[in-house]
């Protein structure tokens, strides 16, 4: 158990992820499987987040003003107080092609998005299944302030105590 991003911590560089498992790892605080701060940015592609742990972020955790995009990603079985897959603040997020399922978080089990104006959070043909919203809400999805554009994408059998898609205002 490390304190911050259980797996990597990305600082004010640049990753390209390919083919990678991050798996079954823990943090204290942000980013159970990764923790994505100022100033870096990330692209994952084709790499799994499977059973990571943390109070913010069980999958993943994006720290304000970071971009990143993720493309055929899965993001399965992570775990944490605000998003369980992935948690992100005024940051820029863009998924395609992936499947957020069987996350759990008191808010988003798959998605905790928050942010302002500037901030854009896209979803292209990505499959949000089985994730578990335990008390704010959001089993699937909960957002805040940012932009959403969802396209061609799913949310199939979330749960929550709230809403299952929680967004204030954007486009689906």
């Amino acid at each position: 158990t490390t304190r911050k991003g259980g797996a990597i911590v990305l600082f004010g560089a640049f990753l390209r992820m390919q083919e990678c498992i991050i798996l079954n790892n823990i943090a204290a605080s942000d980013g159970g499987g990764v923790l994505v701060t100022s100033g870096a940015t990330l692209l994952a592609i084709k790499c799994s987040f499977v059973l990571n742990q943390a109070l913010y972020g069980g999958g993943v955790a994006i720290a304000p003003g970071v971009s990143l995009q993720f493309h055929s990603c899965l993001f399965s079985q992570n775990e944490a107080i605000s998003g369980g897959g992935i948690y992100a603040e005024f940051s820029n997020a863009s998924f395609t092609d992936c499947i957020v399922t069987e996350n759990k978080a008191e808010a988003g089990g798959g998605f905790y998005f928050s942010g302002g104006e500037s901030n854009f959070l896209t979803l292209e043909r990505c499959e949000t299944s089985l994730n578990a919203g335990t008390n704010v809400g959001g089993g699937g999805m909960f957002v805040s302030g940012p932009n959403v554009i969802v396209i061609e994408s799913s949310f199939v059998n979330n749960s929550a105590t709230g809403s299952t898609f929680s967004v204030p205002q954007g486009d689906c």
